[in-house]
Order: C-alpha cells, then sequence, then structure tokens
C-alpha cells in the first residue's frame, strides 16, 4: 500500500472560497449518490456562518446544504454537490483503482489530500483521472504506508529502531553528539552490525519516500 499526498485545485467550492477566503473545509466523509452526485459532510472554520451560508446559497458547485452541529468554534455541515459539479467528481475513480480518503483540507490556496491507494499503477491512473477530469493535480509525496505490525515505508523493526536511536541520540546533529560505537552499545550489537543496520534503513527510507515522490 502506498500513502499519495496531492494538492488538488478543483472547480467545487470556489464560489465559496471567493467570498470567504478565510474558510478552511476539513471533510469528514464523502459519499456517491445513486443519481451521480457526492454528498459530503464538511467541517468549517474561519467565516461567519450566516456569510459561509450565503457563499453556498450563491456557489453554482453547490445544490443544497444542511447545517448538523456547531461546537468549539466549528460547523459541521451535509453538502451536495450540483450536477454540473458532478462532472469534475474522480470520486468514482479511486473507488474503482481501490484508493481511500484519508485526509482533505480545502482553504482558498486549493485542496491537500491525503490518500491510500494499492500500487504505483493505481496512483498514476488517478493522477490521469484528475487530468481529464479538468482538476489541476500536483502530486507532493508518495510513500509506502504503515504495514499490520505498525512498521511504515518498508522499514524491519530493527532498521526503524536504529533510526530512532541515532535520531534521539544526535547521530544526525552537526556536530554529532554521538557516535556509531556508543549506538551500538545501546542496543548491545557490533558497531559494524549497527553501521549496516543504519545505513540500510536510510537507504529503505529515502527509497520509499523521496526517491518514489520524485519517479512520481
Amino acid at each position: 500500500m502506498l500513502i499519495v499526498e496531492l494538492t488538488l485545485h478543483s472547480p467545487v467550492f470556489v464560489g465559496t472560497f471567493e467570498r470567504c477566503p478565510e474558510a478552511e473545509l476539513t471533510v469528514d466523509s464523502q459519499n456517491l449518490l445513486e443519481d451521480g452526485t457526492i454528498q459530503m459532510l464538511v467541517w468549517v472554520v474561519g467565516p461567519a456562518l450566516d456569510a459561509f451560508e450565503t457563499a453556498l446559497d450563491d456557489d453554482w458547485t453547490i445544490r443544497e446544504y444542511h447545517q448538523l452541529a456547531v461546537e468549539s468554534g466549528r460547523a459541521l455541515y451535509r453538502v451536495r454537490f450540483s450536477d454540473g459539479a458532478a462532472e469534475f467528481s474522480v470520486h468514482h475513480r479511486w473507488i474503482e483503482l481501490g484508493g481511500r480518503l484519508l485526509d482533505a483540507v480545502g482553504t482558498d490556496e486549493g485542496w491537500e489530500l491525503r490518500m491510500r491507494f494499492p500500487s504505483r499503477d493505481a496512483v498514476q491512473a488517478f493522477y490521469e483521472a484528475c487530468g481529464e477530469r479538468g482538476v489541476d493535480t500536483e502530486i507532493r509525496a508518495l510513500y509506502a504506508a504503515l504495514d499490520d505490525t505498525g512498521n511504515g515505508f518498508g522499514l524491519t523493526e530493527k532498521q526503524r529502531d536504529a533510526l530512532t536511536l541515532a535520531f534521539e541520540e544526535g547521530y544526525f546533529d552537526v556536530p554529532r553528539r554521538v557516535n556509531l560505537t556508543e549506538l551500538a552499545a545501546h542496543v548491545d550489537v557490533s558497531r559494524q552490525s549497527f553501521s549496516r543496520r543504519l545505513t540500510r534503513g536510510l537507504h529503505t527510507l529515502v527509497e520509499n519516500t523521496v526517491a518514489d515522490a520524485t519517479d512520481s
């Protein structure tokens, strides 16, 4: 499984953001309705709610909305997109590709998404689907998801522990506060063994984060 972080520039909510540029929308859930339109539960912070609702009234991408709750300076709305907005939707495509929306936050600068896909091919297909729908998309990061053991980015448990120890003890500081011999002593292995573990962990981490994002 891969995690992809993207920035999307979609027409959806654009009219609302133009009227309320201070608004920040956090998606709670999103569903495809039987008629092909999208329904979203979204938390809103920033604008006065009467101004926000006036903006929704004038936004061509919104068919209807209902306020569901207000708490701690934010409000929850159920929003249904218009038929016109549905033309830009890629919801059905990410479902077909086995994708899952993990986080989505919208501002007047665009939508910041974090999604999970089963493969790089699925990520590429989703990226292409966005382009076909006229949604400008930028992939900011691509990396391995946490596996069932809780070890992310393809790291073994020992590699993850080595990297964590090296970071916490100041091995990556400038100047270094600890050397490899001292780190190895913490886990009762030889300097050579710890060095090999750390090097392989760094290689795997870069391969599954920086290199993946560059290749995409």
